[in-house]
């Protein structure tokens, strides 16, 4: 072969002079060979940064947040005069990372913060009032909140990165089958029908 077109992602300057680029790596290596940079996608990352109140997170997803947590306490409250009460901790973190995995980062805070109050109101003494009544206790109560919301945000950040990993995947996707069938036919006519029929795949 004797031309590359390659893609250059926008990237911030820090990652450009600290990392390099592809293309730049390709432009280094390719002798006599042709390369051709054309601007592609750009590095979109300001969805995982924004608050999880703009995130346009349906409304019932809030909601459920809080029932998961006020599930988990129901289920446990028959084991409350068996076990430590630091032995809760752990369910209600598992359903924070439920919660994230399957609603996003602005749910999983607010489960975070159910549980934590919670916890505190269903197995630290005196039971039924939120109260800390020794350190233990505080220990407890600021691990639930702090693991629980971190994990949350990662668990949430983790999913929406497969979720647009997987996007530009399906887009990859299309358009190498689009350039497979326009380079195996001739004709102005179906050229276009090809065409057509991927970029109806692709926008549906």
């Amino acid at each position: 072969f004797t031309k590359i077109i390659v893609g250059k992602v926008k990237k911030s300057r820090w990652r450009e002079i600290l990392y390099g680029t592809l293309a730049d790596s390709i432009m280094r290596l390719s002798g006599d060979i042709d390369v051709y940079v054309v601007t592609g996608e750009s590095e979109d990352t300001k969805w995982l940064r924004s608050p999880f109140w703009k995130s346009g997170t349906p409304l019932y997803y809030f909601l459920s947040a809080p029932a998961v947590s006020v599930v988990l306490t129901l289920v446990m409250l028959p084991f409350r005069s068996m076990l430590e009460s630091f032995n809760f901790v752990m369910p209600y973190l598992i359903g924070v990372v439920w919660v994230a995995v399957r609603f996003g980062r602005g749910p999983a805070m607010l489960c975070a913060l159910f549980s934590a109050l919670l916890y505190n109101y269903a197995f630290v003494e005196p039971y039924g009032l939120l109260k800390i009544s020794d350190e233990q206790q505080v220990i407890s109560f600021a691990i639930l909140m702090l693991t629980g919301v971190l994990i949350g945000m990662q668990t949430s950040r983790l999913r929406l990165k497969a979720i647009y990993a997987r996007k530009r995947e399906e887009t990859t996707s299309v358009l190498y089958a689009m350039t497979r069938g326009l380079a195996a036919s001739r004709g102005k006519q179906t050229l276009a029908e090809i065409a057509a029929r991927h970029v109806s795949e692709a926008l549906d």
